[in-house]
């Protein structure tokens, strides 16, 4: 019976050796993802980074990367990616079906580069590389 189960320990013992030592083919891939908005990561010359939230970020809607045309209009391009609704002068009224609220003095901001923007949405003429939020506030 001693020599059954020395026999079983020694094979038990060389099993996980050889499973310890022996080596793998794959290729192992980390990738991290984030949602953050407000990253300084760069965007292609050929594209715009496009970004919803609410409350300065506070909360996030949306954000896409979109590969856009030479003189593309900002309106142009956020009709086509995302879900908007304008009022008669081509205001932006809703974005991805959240509200702007005259009760509640709330209407979409738009930020160029991390900065405010006094063009409207209708009247801005897209550059390459350009990172655009629009901001419930």
């Amino acid at each position: 019976m001693n020599k059954k189960l020395i026999n079983i320990f020694v094979l038990f013992t060389v099993f996980l050796f050889l499973a310890a030592c022996g080596s793998s083919n794959e290729e192992t891939n980390t990738t991290v993802s984030t949602n953050e908005t407000g990253e300084t990561d760069s965007v292609p010359e050929n594209a715009v980074r496009l970004t919803i939230s609410i409350n300065d970020g506070e909360q996030f809607i949306n954000e896409q990367q979109v590969e856009i045309e030479e003189s593309a209009n900002l309106l142009e391009v956020l009709d086509e990616t995302f879900y908007i609704e304008t009022d008669g002068e081509d205001v932006i009224t809703s974005i991805e079906r959240v509200q702007a609220s005259e009760e509640e003095g709330t209407s979409w901001h738009l930020f160029v580069n991390d900065e405010l923007s006094d063009v409207p949405a209708k009247d801005y003429t897209l550059n390459g590389g350009d990172r655009i939020t629009l901001d419930l506030q």
